[in-house]
């Protein structure tokens, strides 16, 4: 009875210490001071990571040092662990088939114990240490049941004890944890009202990770990085097809984790209303990261796609106006309302005034959720060359394409300089692009006029002619007239001038045609002819003489030579065959 008094108050005094760090030394000393005849104790904790007993507590024990890890099965303790059983061994022999060896507990140093107990201690069938207890003063003192039931006893409640100091810390630490991420989230939030940008969340990341972040578009262009550095190609993974599989197959857009050389890139795609607006980029030296961060690097990636959406309203919002204006010139006469409007966009509706039509698709090859991005992201390039170019003008989309209206000083020379050198940077952008060029006219009255002149260009596109990607209406020509028309009056116009010419792949009708071909661009010159095809000039005349035979015409005749060059020109343009 007495021994179980004592053991009430070491759990008063155990509990009453709960919380501090020293609570494993207080239970160690409690224990062997209870239960009579003990004069020293050990205490291991198990450590799952390294499968070992860590000597955590320890009384009147001085070979601590010596042996501050116990591998599962050695000596009494690590045998009782595995075992998960609670004994009493009271001699050498006992000791000796308890552990099924000679004994390890002791070195030649250190006086025997004449008597010793373990009890593995268990929260819910799980061991989490061993408690053992060691008599080396009293040779004729054995331990008895009682006395290894109140180890038992003692064992469970130091057990439950430490398990509840576990998860006091625990929670502590998850409580801390969460008081961390809230402030992270408020920074984040911060950054967004105060207009922080791209710059700011991603500056603030690296600040939090302690790592190098790089933000890309959805064609892995780079937005922004923290690495001034950090100018090299995206891993090779990115442009493998599998990768962008697994992008799209991912609805909740989860971070993806490649190698990078000898260290790793964790990828968090970027999405905003199920579309997928780019990649954040995290440098790390290890392929695992912490769940906190990668809390951390999810909660950016949701900012970041507020942000880029922000901006997108933004520009929608401009464009809306833009198209607002656009609607104005095209249906109504620059009237007052319209000129306060355009002063409104800080246009001059006296200046002169140009518009480009710019198109394109994204590749086929490309994710649907890549070609859902492709005119966001061609109309921020746009922008960002206009703005280099220090033009003034607007840039907004328009049905399936992206419209530029110019606004230049009363200088027509150097206004088409000048959308030249531009029209150039727009082509470099995308090789899928085509740009379509009106001419340039005084007053916001005749920008309607350009339009319509930059759609008849966009008609010339169309064609397919030469693979050409820009066509300026002032270069068009004939076609100025041409292109106006039903594209089935031209083509009956060309076949009925062509009319009896040999057609076909067979050679013969290649000789005839090129040789027509050659003959109008050097202007009925037969010697010039016959050195562009590398024929002798005899050759040239005779073919030159057989089509005037053939046609019936008289190449000499001004109008029968003008519309034969005006039905090959339509050839090259609209007749394949």
């Amino acid at each position: 009875m007495q021994s179980y008094q004592l053991l009430i108050e070491m759990a008063k005094k155990i509990t009453s210490t709960m919380e501090s760090d020293l609570i494993l030394q207080f239970i160690i000393d409690e224990i062997v001071a209870v239960i009579p005849g003990v004069d020293a104790g050990g205490l291991y904790l198990y450590e799952e990571d390294k499968n070992l007993l860590r000597m955590s507590a320890s009384c009147n024990l001085v070979y601590r040092d010596e042996q501050p890890y116990l591998r599962l099965g050695e000596s009494i303790s690590g045998k009782s662990f595995v075992r998960r059983d609670c004994v009493a061994l009271n001699s050498t022999k006992v000791f000796a088939d308890y552990i099924e060896q000679q004994p390890t507990l002791m070195t030649t140093r250190h006086k025997y114990p004449c008597s010793a107990m373990t009890c593995c201690m268990l929260i819910e069938d799980q061991a989490v240490g061993v408690v053992s207890v060691y008599n080396h003063l009293h040779n004729d003192m054995q331990f008895t049941q009682d006395d290894l039931d109140l180890l038992r006893a003692a064992a469970n409640h130091a057990a439950l004890i430490i398990n509840k100091s576990k998860l006091i810390k625990q929670k502590d630490f998850y409580i801390s944890q969460l008081s961390a991420m809230v402030e992270i989230q408020s920074s984040f939030t911060n950054i967004l009202l105060d207009n922080g940008g791209f710059e700011g969340i991603i500056d603030y990341l690296k600040k939090v990770v302690g790592e190098d972040v790089m933000l890309y578009d959805a064609f892995f262009q780079q937005i922004y990085s923290t690495d001034p550095m950090q100018t090299d190609a995206l891993p090779t993974q990115f442009l493998n097809e599998d990768f962008l599989q697994k992008v799209n197959a991912h609805d909740n857009f989860d971070p993806i984790i490649l190698s990078h050389g000898d260290s790793y890139i964790t990828v968090s795609p970027v999405a905003g209303k199920g579309r997928l607006l780019g990649f954040l980029l995290v440098h790390m030296q290890t392929p695992t990261m912490l769940n906190q961060i990668q809390i951390i690097v999810n909660y950016a990636s949701l900012v970041i796609a507020l942000e880029w959406m922000r901006q997108d309203a933004a520009t929608k919002r401009v464009s809306d106006r833009y198209n607002k204006f656009f609607e104005m010139v095209l249906t109504a006469p620059a009237d007052a309302k319209t000129i306060h409007y355009a002063e409104q966009l800080s246009l001059n509706s006296e200046d002169d005034f140009c518009v480009l039509i710019v198109s394109g698709n994204s590749p086929d090859k490309q994710p649907p959720l890549h070609r859902e991005s492709f005119a966001d992201m061609m109309m921020q390039k746009i922008v960002t060359v206009l703005r280099r170019s220090a033009v003034r003008g607007i840039v907004f989309s328009h049905e399936d394409d992206i419209y530029i209206i110019f606004s230049f000083d009363n200088n027509k020379t150097s206004a088409k300089k000048i959308i030249r050198r531009i029209s150039e940077q727009l082509l470099e952008l995308h090789d899928s692009i085509n740009i379509a060029e009106g001419g340039v006219h005084h007053s916001l009255s005749n920008i309607k006029r350009s339009v319509e002149e930059a759609r008849l260009c966009q008609k010339m596109l169309a064609l397919g002619a030469n693979n050409v990607r820009s066509v300026c209406y002032d270069e068009l020509g004939i076609w100025q007239i041409l292109l106006r028309l039903e594209q089935g009056l031209i083509r009956d116009y060309a076949v009925n001038i062509l009319h009896g010419l040999p057609t076909g792949d067979d050679e013969k009708s290649r000789e005839f045609y090129q040789t027509l071909q050659a003959y109008i661009l050097n202007n009925k010159n037969i010697r010039n002819t016959a050195r562009d095809l590398n024929l002798h000039h005899n050759t040239v005349y005779y073919r030159v003489t057989r089509m005037e035979e053939i046609l019936g015409v008289d190449f000499a005749d001004e109008q029968d030579w003008l519309n034969i060059q005006i039905a090959c020109t339509i050839c090259q343009q609209l007749i394949t065959d």
